[in-house]
């Protein structure tokens, strides 16, 4: 029981710590692979639960390794995805894409606390396994039908930031627009608004 703690905080950790690597991953091999991997965390855990009962579950190894996945897939939701809402609308839709991500996982987070207790934990796993598989193939349409070539720092119209710059200013939330818009002003084919005072 003194360990729930220590065990507790090495989902956080881990995804704070994975946020650069998968930056890193993702501007060498694309987003796809990153999607794949967080998605594919997530699922691990569920198939654990499936195969496992509580007496081989409730070890070291096991329960530092759940955790670990647990961090990996938290890594991919709140940079890689973030990072895509943040491509996909734009500058005036964004805040409302927002919005709508942060109210869905919201209610559905309030839902699993009266849902989940009654039904049976084989429903739970599944419910996991089917969401991660959705995760990359719904990605891929999204990218499909928004023209995002992922992987590619050419992306970004004009784009005269590196590799490095390109990926923190996304993972920061800024999307293609804003980013070409900054190229290009920094550049000076585009002069940056004045304010009078």
């Amino acid at each position: 029981e003194e360990a729930v703690g220590i065990v507790s905080a090495l989902s956080p950790l881990v995804s704070s710590m994975a946020s650069i690597p998968l930056t890193n991953l993702t501007l060498s091999v694309g987003r796809n692979v990153v999607m794949f991997l967080g998605s594919l965390s997530f699922a691990i855990i569920a198939v654990l639960y499936l195969i496992w009962d509580g007496s081989q579950l409730g070890n070291w190894p096991t329960c530092l390794f759940i955790n670990f996945s647990m961090g990996v897939g938290r890594a991919v939701w709140e940079n890689t995805n973030k990072a895509i809402f943040a491509d996909v609308f734009s500058p005036s839709d964004a805040p409302s894409a927002f919005a709508a991500m942060y109210m869905v996982t919201g209610l559905l987070t309030f839902a699993s606390l009266f849902v989940f207790p009654n039904i049976p934990l084989v429903w739970m796993c599944w419910s996991i396994i089917i969401s991660a598989a959705l995760m990359c193939p719904g990605y891929m349409i999204v990218a499909r039908r928004s023209n995002l070539r992922d992987g590619d720092s050419s992306f970004f119209d004009d784009d005269i930031y590196d590799a490095d710059e390109t990926a923190a200013l996304t993972s920061a939330g800024y999307n293609s627009s804003s980013i070409a818009e900054a190229s290009r002003r920094r550049e000076g084919d585009t002069p940056a608004p004045t304010v009078s005072i």
